[in-house]
């Protein structure tokens, strides 16, 4: 599904929810005694998560450089975005 068919708005609450999820995810990863099983189904949900993250990061950002007048991530995030490296 192409991003064009989102708003502005919800690629912004996507991204704002999931970096509140990888955070509590990386935090309860952390925390969890999981055996070898659990770990490796924990880390694939959360790699899944990241790798959502960045697809609706990089989409936003397509957007941001033909719209300038759309808010920096780091401005609605409070945080330049753990996973951004641009």
């Amino acid at each position: 599904m192409s991003s064009e068919r989102f708003s502005n708005s919800a690629i912004l609450n996507a991204i704002i929810a999931l970096d509140g999820e990888i955070s509590r995810e990386r935090d309860m990863l952390d925390e969890r005694e999981l055996d070898e099983d659990e770990q490796e189904a924990e880390e694939d949900s959360f790699d899944e998560m990241q790798g959502a993250f960045r697809e609706f990061v990089a989409a936003y950002q397509r957007r941001r450089a033909a719209d300038p007048s759309l808010p920096a991530l780091q401005d609605v995030l409070g945080t330049e975005p753990e996973l951004v490296t641009t």
